[in-house]
């Protein structure tokens, strides 16, 4: 099991409170400063406001100085250079020499406000009131303990919500995680069930399904291979046997030797299909005439012709035609010796047609001989492990070598019936 903190749902819940947090905190910072801001003026104008009607409400003679149980006040009568102070309450602030000529100014907590009235050639009247500034301080903190409960109560609930929505969406990924915890390989497997939603989950169960698909192929396939291989063994080794105590008993060995070169030829092969399969088979190309490929991949398949007492009718064009072809003659062989083999082996009657041709960028063999029973896809049989009813023995997969070595030549080789032959043709380019 996947712990906890390190599940998608966690990680995606974390991710959801950090850049929430990130985005929603400094909006909080805009908001807190954009009320306070807001406030702070509105107090300014208040203040204002009252020292104006105060100060219109003043009489010099006799001095008559109204009074506000909110505020401090300072009556100051200034006719450069000349100042005196008229009047001030009990604990009003000292004042900064600034401060007289500044509308608005704070000391401390205490926030002060100077409101001016000109008098007619006699000075100016300077009206001071002071306020301390708990009552916006406190309504400041409400509004931040407002906006740090809301965030945190916003940012709770929604990573609740995320955290179960994402349990949700990944209910699909748990169902095909458990379904795949309980498929065995094996030659049927069960398959994922996919989810009805047409999202991710759907692409990755279909993408499993697939996998699982490929995966059954490899092993029915090699399952087929071995148990091919199998019987291939054990066939010349079982006649290798016998043979041996034949000619131990009698002192002669009769057809060792063609047990020995049929087991070389299954080995090789194996070695081929391995080569194939890996995709690291190595072609070392020259230029060879495919007329002397051909005859070496007969002389191969003497034994085989005897055994069968198979006639071979060889067609070659006139002396002077470009036959050669840029190959790996081995390779190449091998394909020839394969399709010669089958020719013989599944002819009836055992005989078998060979021609040579060449175009101006090609050079084409073909190899056909006469079949009792129609050839059902003959295309179909250069795949792995394909058979035809009239081919039961063998392991499958000599055509198929043969396609893919003629492939990787860039070559192409065609299997068909026509009348009562099966024909198979390699055409290889000349470069």
């Amino acid at each position: 099991m996947i712990p906890w903190l390190q599940s998608i749902r966690a990680k995606t819940s974390l991710l959801f409170l950090v850049l929430f947090s990130g985005i929603i905190l400094p909006v909080n910072l805009i908001i807190y400063r954009t009320v306070r801001n807001v406030l702070e003026e509105a107090n300014l104008r208040e203040m204002t406001w009252e020292a104006e009607k105060l100060l219109n409400q003043i009489t010099l003679d006799p001095l008559t100085v109204p009074l506000s149980a909110n505020y401090d006040v300072r009556l100051l009568f200034r006719n450069p250079p000349v100042e005196q102070v008229l009047f001030e309450s009990p604990g009003f602030p000292e004042f900064p020499p600034e401060g007289t000529y500044l509308d608005y100014y704070r000391i401390d907590t205490l926030e002060v406000v100077n409101v001016q009235k000109q008098r007619s050639g006699r000075g100016d009247l300077v009206l001071s009131l002071s306020r301390g500034n708990s009552a916006l301080q406190s309504r400041l903190g409400e509004v931040r303990t407002y906006l740090f409960v809301i965030s945190s109560i916003s940012i709770g609930i929604t990573v609740a919500l995320v955290f179960l929505a994402a349990g949700w969406m990944l209910k699909p990924i748990r169902r095909i995680s458990d379904s795949a915890r309980r498929i065995q390989a094996s030659q049927s497997m069960e398959r994922i069930p996919l989810p009805r939603t047409r999202d991710e989950s759907r692409s990755l169960a279909e993408a499993i399904n697939s996998m699982l698909d490929r995966i059954e192929r490899t092993i029915k396939t090699q399952t087929n291979f071995f148990a091919s291989a199998t019987h291939e063994l054990k066939t010349p080794l079982a006649i290798m046997k016998a043979e041996l105590q034949t000619g131990l008993e009698n002192g002669k060995a009769h057809g060792l030797l063609e047990e020995v070169e049929r087991l070389d030829h299954v080995i090789s092969d194996f070695l081929l299909i391995s080569q194939l399969k890996a995709d690291n088979l190595v072609l070392r190309k020259r230029r060879e005439s495919m007329d002397e490929v051909v005859y070496r991949a007969l002389k191969k398949i003497k034994f085989l012709k005897e055994q069968y007492d198979a006639s071979i009718q060889l067609i070659v064009p006139e002396t002077g035609t470009d036959l050669f072809a840029n190959v790996d003659s081995d390779k190449v062989e091998t394909v020839f010796t394969n399709l010669f083999e089958n020719a013989i082996r599944y002819g009836h009657p055992k005989q078998l047609g060979v021609s040579v041709d060449s175009s101006k960028d090609t050079v084409a063999v073909q190899v056909s001989n006469p079949v009792a029973e129609p050839v059902e896809d003959a295309a179909l049989l250069a795949r792995e492990f394909n058979k035809s009813k009239a081919l039961e023995t063998g392991l499958g997969m000599g055509l198929w070598i043969c396609d893919q070595i003629i492939k990787l030549h860039g070559g192409t080789l065609s299997l068909r019936q026509e009348g009562g032959a099966f024909i198979a043709r390699v055409v290889l380019p000349k470069n």
